[in-house]
């Protein structure tokens, strides 16, 4: 089944112009009764979503909830809290079923970026209720359909994560297993605006933290395991689990490798880190401003039985 099978084009579609003043898309809302709309540039790009959320904050922070001052502003001018993420015309549905988990629409990019429709959650939801069977989908099976879908993302909006999210992600990634169980992995979180773009400059493969929302670095306590191939072992089980559970919540993330001492150094003089601690990676993470199609089958020379 190709997606093309659920669009609804664009000649269908409410949508909002990037011209078009807040009144008219107020009214474009209210008569279609949808709470987010596409935003689409003259040319017919698409370029994110509004939400009634949107709208309302702009208003209220903007206008003091003065209508009449808001009707005639430029919707240019409302501050987008989370755009829905679009894909191509050859995006699987696993890749669909993964995003109508998380958003009321997906909208559908042509070879040339442009806009040319929708495909809606309840769409793909009641074709998978009807067609997907329990037995031979890898999509029903949360563990593998995880493991499968977990992509580097590099971009992320400015939705916040909460701090319910983050508890979640490092009770996963400490559950991870270790050598001897001596447990020697450490996690330290970086929210702080001000560190995480200081470490940006400092990291030579980190160029997307002070965009993330969040910054886990990841420490091995030499002390308590003083073998170096353990620790490492140890330490990227811990990074490999917390990958896990942020594609799991529907986040986002990259794990960035540490191999020069100007990064560690910084994040050892600025934050007091004692001295025993090695630090091992970093996890940049947010919520995605880009999506990725998932996993194919294993590359079939990467994959040997019984001989080489």
């Amino acid at each position: 089944m190709h997606i093309l099978n659920f669009l609804k084009p664009k000649a269908e579609v409410a949508y909002i112009d990037v011209n078009s003043s807040i009144r008219q898309c107020v009214e474009k809302m209210t008569i279609h009764g949808f709470t987010a709309i596409p935003l689409l540039a003259s040319d017919g790009t698409y370029i994110g979503t509004i939400t009634e959320g949107d709208l309302l904050w702009f208003i209220k922070n903007q206008t003091d909830m003065d209508l009449y001052k808001a009707e005639e502003l430029s919707i240019k001018e409302v501050k987008r809290r989370r755009d829905n993420i679009p894909v191509d015309i050859n995006a699987s549905l696993e890749q669909m079923f993964k995003l109508a988990l998380r958003q009321n629409f997906t909208p559908v990019l042509d070879d040339r970026k442009m806009f040319i429709g929708i495909v809606t959650r309840r769409d793909i939801l009641t074709y998978y209720q009807g067609h997907v069977s329990t037995s031979d989908s890898d999509v029903i099976n949360p563990v593998i359909s995880t493991i499968l879908s977990r992509r580097s993302i590099r971009h992320y909006t400015q939705e916040k994560v909460t701090e319910r999210e983050i508890n979640k992600i490092l009770d996963a990634a400490l559950a991870a297993p270790s050598a001897k169980n001596r447990q020697p992995v450490h996690i330290l979180v970086l929210r702080d605006e001000k560190i995480k773009e200081e470490l940006k400059e400092t990291t030579k493969y980190g160029k997307m933290i002070s965009e993330a929302q969040v910054v886990l670095t990841v420490f091995g306590d030499t002390k308590q395991e003083a073998n170096e191939f353990y620790l490492n072992n140890d330490c990227s089980a811990v990074i490999e689990n917390a990958l896990l559970a942020i594609e799991a919540l529907g986040l986002g993330a990259v794990w960035i490798g540490t191999e020069n001492e100007k990064e560690t150094s910084f994040l050892f003089e600025k934050l007091s880190i004692p001295q025993e601690m090695k630090l091992y990676g970093m996890i940049a993470l947010g919520h995605p401003l880009e999506e990725k199609a998932p996993h194919g089958s294993a590359p079939f020379d990467k994959t040997h039985f019984n001989h080489w």
